[in-house]
């Protein structure tokens, strides 16, 4: 139970995008071959990276604050 407190509470302080995106990128390439899955992945960093959390992320830590997710 400690254990997946732990975890929990990990996953509570990341951006609601970014888990999001990354949940339904490893559901996709699950039945992929290795350069199939990459070439997925690849678009979905970058769709990532385009999100209004991830400007968020860099500005928090650039600021040394702690991040104010919207989940966009």
């Amino acid at each position: 139970d400690d254990e997946v407190a732990a975890v929990v509470s990990a996953l509570l302080v990341k951006s609601p995008a970014a888990l999001a995106l990354g949940k339904r990128a490893f559901g996709s390439i699950e039945d992929l071959d290795i350069d199939s899955a990459l070439d997925l992945l690849q678009a979905g960093l970058t769709a990532t990276a385009l999100t209004e959390d991830a400007g968020e992320g860099i500005d928090a830590f650039l600021s040394k604050r702690p991040a104010e997710w919207k989940g966009r």
